[in-house]
C-alpha cells in the first residue's frame, strides 16, 4: 500500500504489450480510471507516451480532483492492441494530510516531550489522586468558594491536630465573640421552665389542646369551615324550620314540572285533526293529552275555517 500526501502528484508507468508478450504501443491512448472507496471518480489522469508500448499515467491527488484525506484509491488501466481489449489493477494508494516522513518526525517530538513530562509527575497515584508538594500559593488563592460543603471534618483533621498550642489567643477570642456565656444560658433555661408550666403536657390528636375564651370578628370564614362540619345533628329544629320557610316544597316542585312538561307538550309535541277534532299528545306522541272538537264561525263543525274550538 502506498501513501500520498493530498496535494502531490505521481506518475505511475504503464506497459503495453500485444499477444506475444512483446511491449507495443495501443490502438489509442490507454484509459485510467480511479475509484475512491470502489467508486468511480469523475477524475481522469493524463496519460503520456514515453516510448513503444511505455506511458506515464501523472496522477495530481489534490482536492479540486476530487482527493481527500483518509479514503483507499485504486487504479485502473484499460487499453487495446490490435483489437484486442485488455486492462487489470495497477496500484492502490491511501491520501494522507502529511508525508509519512512528517508525521514520524512529529511522533518522535511527541516521544520527547511525553518522556519528559514522565520525568516531572508522580510515578503512581495515592488512592486516586496526584500525590504533590504544594511549595508556593498566590495571595487570596483560598477562600470561603474553595472549600466543598463539609469539606473540613473529622476524617480530614487527624485527631488532637489542632491543639491549644496552635490556636492563637485572639482566635479564641473571635471564635467566642458572640456565644452565650452560661449565665445568659441559665436564663434561656429558667423562661424555658416557666414556658413549660403554660402549656399541656400532651397533644390530642398531634394538636395543643385548648380552651377558646374569645374571638375576634370575621375570624371564623368559609375556608375555615371544613366540608360537612355542619351536619343534621348540629343543627336544632328552630334552625331547619327557618331555612325552610318560604321555600318551594317538594310537591310544588312536581306540579310545576307538570305544568311545564304540558306546555312543552302543547308547543312542541304532536298534534291530530281528525273529524273536526284537534288531539293534542304528551311528549311519547302516543298518549293523547287533550282533545278539542273545531268549529267555524257559525258554531258548525269545521276542519278549515276553524274560529272556535271546546274542549270534549
Amino acid at each position: 500500500m502506498n501513501y500520498i500526501k493530498l496535494g502531490d502528484i505521481f506518475d505511475i508507468p504503464l506497459v503495453v504489450s500485444n499477444s506475444s508478450g512483446d511491449r507495443q504501443d495501443a490502438d489509442s491512448t490507454p484509459t485510467v480510471t480511479i475509484y475512491e472507496d470502489g467508486s468511480p471518480m469523475g477524475y481522469s489522469p493524463v496519460v503520456t507516451s514515453v516510448a513503444t508500448g511505455f506511458y506515464l499515467a501523472t496522477i495530481s491527488c489534490t482536492g479540486g480532483n476530487g482527493f481527500t484525506s483518509g479514503p483507499r484509491y485504486a487504479v485502473f488501466v484499460s487499453a487495446t492492441v490490435d483489437g484486442v481489449v485488455g486492462g487489470d489493477a495497477i496500484q492502490s494508494f491511501i491520501v494522507l494530510d502529511e508525508h509519512l516522513s512528517d508525521i514520524a518526525v512529529t511522533v518522535s517530538a511527541v516521544e520527547v516531550d511525553t518522556q519528559d513530562i514522565q520525568s516531572r509527575i508522580p510515578t503512581a497515584l495515592v488512592a486516586g489522586r496526584m500525590d504533590s508538594h504544594v511549595n508556593a500559593m498566590e495571595n487570596g488563592t483560598i477562600n470561603s468558594s474553595t472549600f466543598a460543603v463539609g469539606a473540613i471534618d473529622a476524617s480530614v483533621i487527624a485527631t488532637d491536630a489542632i491543639d491549644a498550642d496552635a490556636i492563637a489567643a485572639n482566635a479564641i477570642s473571635e471564635i467566642q465573640s458572640g456565644l452565650a456565656t452560661s449565665a445568659e444560658v441559665a436564663a434561656v433555661q429558667a423562661d424555658t421552665d416557666n414556658i413549660q408550666t403554660r402549656i399541656p403536657t400532651t397533644l390530642i390528636s398531634g394538636r395543643m389542646d385548648v380552651h377558646v375564651g374569645a374571638m375576634g370578628a370575621g375570624v371564623v370564614t368559609a375556608s375555615a369551615v371544613a366540608t360537612d362540619a355542619i351536619d343534621a345533628d348540629a343543627l336544632s329544629s328552630s334552625a331547619i324550620a327557618e331555612i325552610q320557610y318560604g321555600l318551594v316544597t317538594s310537591g310544588d316542585l312536581s306540579g310545576i314540572l307538570s305544568t311545564l312538561e304540558t306546555l312543552e307538550a302543547v308547543a312542541v309535541g304532536r298534534w291530530k285533526v281528525d273529524n273536526n277534532r284537534l288531539t293534542l299528545y304528551q311528549l311519547d306522541g302516543t298518549t293523547p293529552l287533550v282533545t278539542l272538537d273545531l268549529f267555524d264561525d257559525s258554531g258548525n263543525p269545521s276542519m278549515t275555517r276553524i274560529f272556535e274550538r271546546v274542549p270534549t
